[in-house]
């Protein structure tokens, strides 16, 4: 897919030159562009769609390479480190969290070590702490 926009050449404001009549430029199409429109409006599966068309038309841009990391499938991969039980901190959320409604929280074990408006807030709040471990922290609505 390729735009051809024509190019004609104007002598002194007068329109075109006859004598240098109207040639043609090919510029290729802006993909990535388009692409990032698409997602801008939500519509991933045409944006995967039209990266999929552009990537067959032959040698792959920087940025078409970069669109590609982007909208691949997400992968799973196990691991061997586990997080801590956190079956205190969502019954403290639970028995709790209500009191909190608008605002972040840090919780470890049934304790509540900070609550703040912004998560900026909370985690200075947790920088001065330093808590044993890391703390489930989560905006409660």
């Amino acid at each position: 897919m390729n735009l051809a926009l024509q190019s004609e050449s104007f002598s002194q404001g007068n329109g075109p030159d006859p004598e240098k009549g109207a040639k043609a430029q090919v510029y290729p199409f802006p993909y990535a562009m388009e692409i990032r429109r698409l997602i801008e409006q939500e519509r991933i599966a045409a944006a995967r769609s039209l990266l999929k068309h552009a990537l067959s038309q032959g040698s792959p841009t920087p940025d078409l390479l970069q669109w590609q990391e982007i909208l691949a499938p997400a992968r799973v991969r196990k691991s061997s480190q586990l997080d801590r039980d956190r079956s205190p901190e969502f019954r403290w959320l639970k028995e709790r969290g209500a009191a909190y409604s608008g605002q972040w929280v840090a919780v470890l074990g049934e304790e509540l070590l900070a609550h703040a408006d912004t998560l900026k807030e909370l985690l200075i709040r947790l920088e001065e702490i330093q808590p044993p471990f890391p703390p489930l922290a989560v905006r409660l609505d």
